[in-house]
Formats: C-alpha cells, structure tokens, sequence
C-alpha cells in the first residue's frame, strides 16, 4: 500500500527519525560494539541501519501529489517501527508527567504530544504494515552481559558459570 503523508508528518517524520538513530546508536549499537568489539556490522544491525538509510532518502526525496508527499512502499515496515518505538518513549514521558497531576486541562494537553504519532499510525498503510522488529540488547548478549553494558542490576539470578547462561 502507497505511504502518503501531508508535508506537516512528512517534517514530523524526518525530525522522529533522527530521534530513533540517535536512541538506537545509544542504547543498542554502541553497548553491542563495546562488548562484541566486532569489525563489521552484525547482519541485524545491518539491516536495521540501511533501513534507516532508505527511510531517510525517501524521505528527502518524496514526490508530490496535490497536498500529499508519496513516499515508497518499501520503507512503510521500516517507517511503522520508526513511529511506534518513539511513540513508546513519549507516551512514557507523558505517562511520568500525568502522574504528577490531577488536572484535566494539564492532562488533555500532555496528551497532544501524542496526536501526531497517533495520526500517522492511524493512516491505511500503517494499519495494514507489520513493523520491522527492532533488536534489542538480548539479541546479541547474555543477560549477564547485558546488566554489565546496562549498569543495572537485573534480579538476582544464578549465571552458569560455563556458558554464562541462566
């Protein structure tokens, strides 16, 4: 199905996805290179990457059509994961906030920082396009290694002490 965005979600977009690689450089590449120190790119986070590649070109280069940017159908499952992990943030972010008040009017207008994920997301193409899966940590390392490269402490378990495995 053809990705059409107005030009306001097409800048909404461009700004969100900058936001996901910088999260996903933080919080997955970057631990996973650290304790892998591996010379190529894991065929995952490969993937992943030239995704955001072709959503970013697509992005830069969309075609008009009267008030709609067309965009291509091959970046729609890499465009949906882009939305939907940052939707989770801010919705989180808005959820911490909300908890701090009881006042509806404070409260209707955290939600608005929601709406233009929630519009895109309610689009044709979203509804029908199955998100690409966004790796996380537990794809590439143990758990022990995980909580080393987290700096957190996950509840106490045994690791074996062969396979570092639970």
């Amino acid at each position: 199905m053809t990705v059409e965005l107005t030009r306001q979600q097409l800048d909404f977009v461009k700004q969100e996805l900058v936001l996901f690689r910088e999260e996903f450089g933080r919080t997955v590449l970057s631990k996973v290179q650290e304790v892998l120190r591996y010379r190529s790119p894991l065929p995952t986070i490969q993937a992943i990457l030239q995704g955001m590649h072709d959503l970013e070109a697509n992005l830069s280069a969309p075609s008009a059509k009267g008030t709609v940017w067309v965009l291509g159908d091959e970046i729609a499952p890499m465009l949906k994961l882009v939305i939907l992990a940052r939707r989770r943030v801010v919705a989180a972010d808005v959820e911490d906030r909300k908890a701090k008040t009881t006042s509806p009017e404070v409260i209707a207008t955290l939600e608005v920082e929601l709406s233009q994920f929630d519009s895109i997301l309610d689009l044709a193409w979203a509804k029908t396009t199955v998100a690409v899966r966004k790796p996380r940590l537990a794809d590439f390392l143990t758990l022990e290694e995980v909580e080393k490269a987290l700096g957190t402490r996950l509840p106490s378990r045994q690791y074996d002490e062969k396979f570092h495995l639970l």
